[in-house]
């Protein structure tokens, strides 16, 4: 608003609200809901009136959306993770209420489910600063341990203890940053198949309000832009994704990225920002080609692929992996939809001196389309996903692999998932070239897996 130079009356004006309504909007009293008929009043009076001004609104709808309490966080469950962090470290109302800058009885609101706070995502980050200087000692991290389920949190340093807990509060989540706090290959392997297993797409729709998403479509420019260092590599991405959805685009989407993602990847921020996009992006039905970069330590491996299992759900990507070794000297990101592109480098680990390019124009998607070709030159499916429809092309081809293969020892069911340990998914062994995760409902889904890495992961759990 101030930025703008607009007053809440203007806006409120603008968007047929009342300037009590509006007031309680700003100062976090309530918050309208992504369906509601006031968000999307309040969407439309805001970028016609920023448009006025001549400032850029092609962010509008996500920032709005990204704020929204809810959005990505169910606000009872929200209220039953904080009320049991509160409880395990005996936290007081009135201690976390200072420690955040709210007023105790705001605390018991939340607490209640009555309220929310605005800014749900700067209270959940000093909400864990709060939980992580009470647990400074091995008892308050052995209880945290317990709470989690798991050994992670007690051999974390701050910072990644300070992520894990406002990771638990937004999501229910605390192992997102396992593998930074010392897991091993076996836990992190097990979490994706956990992850898996649990997944429901109409919970997850659910959560996302996909069926709410306010999709804009704007005019978008296509001049060429350069970005540099870890801020332009997310910019970057964004600006591809955002001209992707908003130019209308109808075309399959090609994604490959060998660079480093640690730092991108620790960015809850960003990271939501992005999966919201994509989420746009697969609204409209557009489908995705993305080519993974697998030869990453095996931990870092099997995070990138957890994080697109959510997309795998919908039927509409296409997952590659390059063979052979990448070039350890040069890293590069590519990007190419009907009206974007997106090319990036940089050396090393060094994503501080990266540069990335994105535009419209015809010599840049010339220059993307002969790198995706060498690129796709030897980059091999990652895995076979076959929905339900294509039951009979699934089996199909089982009974193939399994007429030539050999060894008398396949097909087989992996032992460690033979003990009732998941409940909706099963892991065969078809052959030693292939292994099969199938997924029995929410939806059912058979992932028909060849890359040998991969395969290796999953069979070791039975070795060890």
């Amino acid at each position: 608003m101030s930025e703008a130079g607009l007053s809440a009356h203007e806006i409120a004006v603008a968007s047929s609200l009342s300037d009590s309504t509006l007031s309680r909007y700003i100062s976090g009293d309530r918050c309208p809901s992504p369906e509601s008929g006031e968000f999307e009043s309040l969407y439309d009076g805001l970028k016609n009136l920023l448009t006025e001004k001549g400032i850029d609104v092609s962010e509008l709808s996500e920032e709005m959306l990204s704020s929204v309490p809810g959005f990505y966080t169910d606000i009872r469950e929200y209220s039953s993770r904080l009320s049991s962090l509160m409880k395990c470290l005996s936290v007081s109302n009135a201690y976390l209420a200072k420690r955040t800058g709210y007023d105790p009885s705001f605390i018991s609101r939340i607490l209640s489910g009555e309220r929310f706070p605005a800014n749900h995502i700067t209270f959940s980050d000093q909400a864990a600063e709060c939980f992580v200087s009470c647990a400074d000692d091995p008892k308050g991290c052995k209880k945290i341990d317990d709470l989690f389920g798991s050994p992670s949190f007690s051999v974390a340093d701050k910072e990644v203890k300070v992520r894990m807990i406002s990771s638990y509060l937004l999501t229910g989540d605390a192992s997102a940053d396992e593998q930074k706090a010392g897991s091993q290959k076996k836990a992190s392997i097990i979490h994706y198949l956990e992850k898996l297993d649990a997944f429901d797409l109409n919970d997850y729709m659910k959560q996302i309000r996909f069926d709410k998403l306010i999709v804009p479509s704007l005019p978008v420019s296509s001049a060429t832009k350069q970005y540099m260092g870890i801020k332009g590599y997310k910019s970057a991405e964004l600006g591809f994704l955002k001209r992707t959805v908003l130019a209308g685009s109808s075309e399959q989407v090609f994604m490959f990225s060998d660079m480093p993602m640690e730092e991108v990847a620790s960015d809850m921020s960003f990271s939501k920002k992005w999966m919201l996009w994509l989420a746009m992006l697969l609204k409209k039905g557009i489908g995705i080609t993305i080519v993974h970069n697998i030869n990453r330590p095996v931990d870092e491996m099997i995070l990138g692929l957890e994080a697109w299992i959510p997309l795998y759900m919908t039927g509409l990507i296409s997952p590659y992996y390059k063979s052979g070794k990448g070039d350890d000297g040069i890293h590069h990101m590519l990007r190419i939809s009907e009206n974007c592109s997106l090319m990036g480098e940089c050396i090393g680990k060094d994503t501080e001196s990266s540069l990335f390019t994105v535009g419209g124009s015809m010599e840049l998607r010339n220059l993307a389309e002969k790198r995706k070709e060498f690129i796709m030159a030897d980059a091999l499916p990652l895995m076979e996903i076959y929905t339900e429809d294509r039951k009979e092309e699934f089996e199909e081809m089982l009974k193939k692999e399994k007429a030539a293969s050999t060894d008398e020892e396949y097909p087989k069911t992996l032992k460690f998932a033979s003990d009732n340990y998941f409940k909706n998914i099963k892991i065969t062994s078809v052959s030693p070239k292939l292994t099969v995760i199938t997924k029995e409902n929410a939806p059912m889904m058979h992932f028909a897996i060849r890359n040998p890495r991969v395969i290796d992961a999953i069979e070791s759990l039975d070795r060890e």
